[in-house]
């Protein structure tokens, strides 16, 4: 309930009082009620009703508008978190996968290579490596 200072509260309608004084003109009670009534609907400055309907209509399209935006970005918001989801298990596997392969070059490689035959008639060649070290070679002819 607005104050009752505010000029633009507006109590009950004063029907227990005369409408008319006995000259004919407004009593005062009711010139009060109605002022009141005028300041409450916005005075001389007010947009007309059909103005603020216009205004109103337009605004509900915006919020409707807004609404809808913010469904498709929530959809979207979703797909990104789950794209997310999974770029994050790809970096898991990544990380795991360069963690073995740096655990292996940590230690050295171990495996045989061929080298190439010296000579269209020789023969190749290999070497053994384990861990990083030479342990065997096959002399290429």
């Amino acid at each position: 309930m607005a104050a009752s200072n505010d000029p633009k509260a507006l109590g009950p309608a004063p029907t227990r009082s005369p409408f008319l004084a006995n000259d004919g003109s407004m009593t005062f009670t009711w010139v009060q009620w109605f002022q009141s009534l005028y300041q409450r609907v916005g005075g001389g400055s007010t947009d007309p009703l059909n103005s603020v309907n216009v205004r109103l209509d337009a605004l509900n399209t915006r919020v409707t508008n807004a609404e809808a935006s913010i469904t498709v970005l929530n959809g979207e918001i979703s797909t990104i978190n789950g794209e997310i989801s999974t770029l994050n298990g790809q970096v898991g596997d990544l990380e795991t996968r360069v963690g073995a392969i740096e655990a292996q070059l940590a230690a050295g490689f171990s495996g045989t290579i061929t080298t190439a035959a010296l000579t269209a008639l020789g023969s190749q060649g290999s070497m053994t490596f384990t861990n990083g070290i030479l342990t065997g070679q096959v002399q290429a002819t």
